[in-house]
């Protein structure tokens, strides 16, 4: 008897073993098969606009369009070089209102971002795609798009209150959130991040947010 119960318990982990190994297998191939999904999307969406840009406008009309000049405004703002001195107003802005905390919570975030985008991007090192506008650096994440979704949340929490008729506070939070929209757009219109590098900034920057929150 004690002999048949070693040969269940024999049966009984080939059995979850043989189960085991299918499923690390399994979650292996969906995890490959997902990261090529991401990569084809990847590349179609930034072959799509470049081909767009060259064939139908042109590299020497591209400042000439309204749009492209209008995108390329929301890119620079997006800049974390040109978010550092709005954030610097911001700052100054909290400490007359005599908001220390406030002061703190939001410089505490916009360092930790930085700290983000320079850690993820040496740690992962993406490869730029070769864009219209020129840029240096690695690609993931977008530092763009990162920094639009620490910064722009964080002040309409911290000045909603200041806001008291309801159709203005809604509207401004509609135009700020369009605006981080199009900063991230901007960044794969004009070929210098792909699409998941924008995601994954919007991604980090909303964990961000939400934990300063």
């Amino acid at each position: 008897m004690l002999y048949g119960h070693e040969s269940d318990y024999v049966r009984a982990y080939v059995r979850f073993d043989t189960i085991y190994t299918i499923h690390t297998n399994m979650n292996e191939i969906m995890s490959s098969s997902f990261i090529l999904y991401l990569i084809n999307i990847d590349k179609f969406a930034h072959d799509y606009i470049q081909n767009h840009l060259q064939n139908n406008i042109g590299q020497e009309n591209l400042w000439g369009n309204g749009w492209n000049f209008f995108l390329l405004f929301i890119t620079y703002l997006g800049n974390p070089n040109s978010i550092i001195y709005l954030a610097i107003g911001i700052i100054l802005l909290l400490w007359i209102l005599k908001r220390s905390m406030a002061v703190i919570c939001f410089s505490g975030a916009m360092l930790i971002s930085a700290t983000v985008i320079y850690s993820f991007k040496e740690s992962i090192q993406r490869i730029r795609p070769e864009g219209i506008i020129g840029e240096a650096g690695y690609s993931f994440p977008s530092g763009h798009a990162l920094i639009a979704a620490v910064f722009f949340p964080l002040c309409i929490y911290l000045f909603k209150q200041y806001i008291k008729t309801v159709w203005v506070r809604r509207l401004v939070i509609s135009l700020t959130i369009i605006l981080a929209i199009l900063i991230g757009f901007s960044r794969i219109y004009f070929g210098v991040h792909y699409l998941s590098d924008v995601l994954g900034g919007f991604l980090l920057g909303g964990v961000i947010s939400a934990i300063t929150i």
